[in-house]
């Protein structure tokens, strides 16, 4: 029988129920089975709606491939929300009911922003200078070395591995250009499940993630003002 994981759910700025997860499943059934449990909205308009679970600290969110034994523990707290409309990104509301909100001002013309790499849960990278290049090196110098150990454990067991989907060569470049932010795809990089190569991309929002790699390595690109 597998065990099981206990873990407070918040899905919206009121309820947070506590829910049981198996260990042995990963974070994407996990996610179907809450969805279901909770009764909440499956589909927007006509679109379905690709539910996430997000670390409440710092926003980021779970990769849905692991399994949920590996990655949760008792007593955590995790949000569950939609990919595309996270519920806890919502500024909140100060105006009086029946008052239509007031659009925020636009950003100043000459404001540039700064962009950091969110390579792991707790693993951030502030760009310097303006550029990175990205390979596997790369990734094994700034991951946290159990993450790496877990990586090679995982490909001499399974054959692959996220990290193994990452190329020795330069994979990507993030840079700025101007005023605004790129990635330049060498190889395979996916951005919302459309594959890019050979081509800039630009970063679009504060929050963007990144896949390098088929079924490879999984970075959330944060613009922010220093």
């Amino acid at each position: 029988m597998s065990k099981k994981v206990k873990v407070k759910i918040k899905y919206n700025s009121t309820d947070s129920p506590i829910c049981d997860l198996y260990q042995d499943i990963s974070i994407d059934e996990a996610i179907n089975e809450l969805v279901d449990n909770l009764k909440l909205e499956k589909f927007s308009k006509e679109n379905r709606i690709r539910y996430g679970l997000f670390f409440p600290d710092d926003g980021s969110q779970i990769d849905g491939k692991k399994r949920v034994g590996d990655i949760l523990d008792d007593g955590m707290e995790l949000y569950l929300a939609d990919v595309s409309n996270p519920w806890f990104r919502q500024p909140p509301r100060t105006q009086s009911p029946g008052l239509r909100p007031s659009p925020p001002p636009p950003p100043p013309c000459n404001e540039v922003q700064a962009c950091r790499l969110r390579l792991a849960h707790g693993c951030t990278y502030t760009i310097p200078n303006d550029r990175v290049i990205i390979d596997r090196s790369f990734l094994i110098e700034h991951l946290p070395k159990s993450e790496v150990i877990r990586q090679d454990v995982q490909k001499r067991m399974f054959g692959n591995a996220p990290l193994g989907s990452v190329s020795r060569d330069p994979h990507c470049e993030v840079f700025r250009k101007g005023e605004r932010w790129f990635i330049r795809a060498i190889h395979s990089v996916y951005v919302n499940g459309k594959r890019y190569k050979g081509t800039e991309i630009p970063v679009t929002g504060s929050l963007m993630e990144i896949v390098l790699g088929d079924k490879g390595w999984h970075i959330t690109i944060e613009l922010f003002t220093p």
